[in-house]
């Protein structure tokens, strides 16, 4: 790829054999353009830095690409990894993903060596890095919280490689940079991918959040977010529809939220109806924090049934038991990354078969346009629509 001539050599081609979650969306690369720019605009800095962090690295291609920079200028595997000293990512199944593909990049115990930093709060008890590689996450919030709490523990002039594809890429975000890190510039595009470079400059304030908490309904629950939460701020409409509904959904004994994000609909089910058990389960490390925080907001309303709502940072329920629940309650997402996907929703519907005793119900809100009815009727013994409105649809099936 002549394109970005410092990448390490031999990994372009190493690059092809990437993957994301366990094979699935495999019409979908594990790597782009911004990768092999972040990597190669960097490269000096990575020769020379004894602290790398990696921030945001979607399935390990950076990850894999500064440890293949360090083997080949010699250094033993163990040394390579001795310097990349944080690697941070919000996603459960991000994390795997990417000590999967460093284990297969570089032939090595990477799985067992590698370790993912998922709460980014955690920054300050790292030292400071002396280069941070990034990808512009989608969400303009999470890039603000993430630039706070680099900045935070970065050295003067620790120098950050942000990039990105530019159609994913906006001028607000590159201001953000500016406003919370310190002045950048940016390379020109290159293969459809950007590189923004700053340096941290301590003497600026950072900026408020601000994330707005909110009701719905007649429950009397207030929910807060987190900066990477789905719908951070907001009622999703989806999920409001299905709550305009909740009288509809029966009450069961052992009850689950799967991809729970703020813990809005389980939470809500948790108020209304009686259950012995509810789980709260989200790939985002952020989603279940801010479900933690909503449980101890609402302790007085929910009451005791505080005590019965246990919290889960998972891929899809993956290491619940078989046929331990009775109820699913699913808002799955339908992008991965910046790419529109149904993988994810139904590696979440084959988990909830997995899990649903015999009679379990999974009840799931969607757009009506990516209709999982064909899915569900595959799968389930019996599926039905509940209701639907011009843009959503509610399904129930039965397992």
């Amino acid at each position: 790829m002549p394109e970005f001539d410092k990448l390490p050599a031999g990994f372009a081609e190493s690059l092809g054999e990437l993957m994301r979650y366990d094979g699935c969306d495999k019409h979908l690369r594990a790597f782009d353009a911004a990768d092999h720019y972040i990597l190669s605009e960097a490269a000096d800095a990575i020769e020379k830095a004894e602290s790398v962090w990696i921030i945001g690295d979607n399935f390990g291609a950076l990850s894999c690409g500064v440890l293949m920079q360090y083997r080949a200028a010699g250094l033993a595997f163990p040394d390579a990894l001795a310097r990349l000293k944080l690697v941070y990512s919000d996603s459960r199944a991000g994390a795997q993903a990417i000590k999967q593909n460093v284990c297969k990049a570089l032939a090595s115990q990477a799985v067992a060596a590698i370790s993912v930093e998922h709460n980014a709060k955690n920054f300050g008890t790292y030292a400071a890095p002396d280069v941070v590689l990034a990808r512009v996450p989608k969400n303009k919030t999470q890039l603000t919280f993430l630039l706070q709490q680099l900045k935070a523990v970065a050295a003067e002039s620790t120098p950050i490689y942000l990039g990105g594809m530019d159609k994913h890429l906006s001028k607000g975000q590159f201001e953000l940079l500016g406003k919370e890190f310190g002045a950048a510039t940016y390379t020109r595009a290159k293969t459809k991918a950007r590189v923004w470079i700053a340096k941290a400059d301590l003497s600026l304030a950072s900026s408020d959040l601000a994330l707005k908490d909110y009701r719905h309904g007649t429950s009397e629950l207030l929910f807060s977010s987190r900066p990477n939460s789905f719908s951070a701020g907001r009622l999703d409409r989806g999920a409001a529809f299905l709550l305009d509904n909740l009288e509809r959904i029966p009450a069961m004994a052992s009850v689950a939220d799967l991809g729970c994000g703020n813990g809005v609909l389980g939470l809500s089910y948790a108020y209304f109806a009686s259950f012995e058990s509810l789980l709260l389960s989200d790939d985002s490390f952020q989603a279940v924090e801010a479900c933690d925080a909503n449980i101890a907001l609402n302790a007085s309303l929910l009451q005791e049934k505080s005590q019965k709502i246990r919290l889960s940072h998972s891929d899809a329920l993956r290491d619940e038991p078989d046929k331990s629940l009775d109820l699913i309650l699913c808002n799955p997402p339908f992008h991965t990354q910046n790419a529109v996907s149904r993988a994810v929703a139904s590696r979440m519907f084959t988990q909830a078969g997995r899990l649903l005793v015999s009679g379990g119900e999974l009840w799931v809100v969607a757009n009506r346009h990516l209709q999982y009815h064909h899915h569900l009727r595959r799968n389930f013994a019996f599926c039905e629509q509940v209701n639907v409105s011009p843009q959503f649809v509610i399904l129930r099936a039965v397992r």
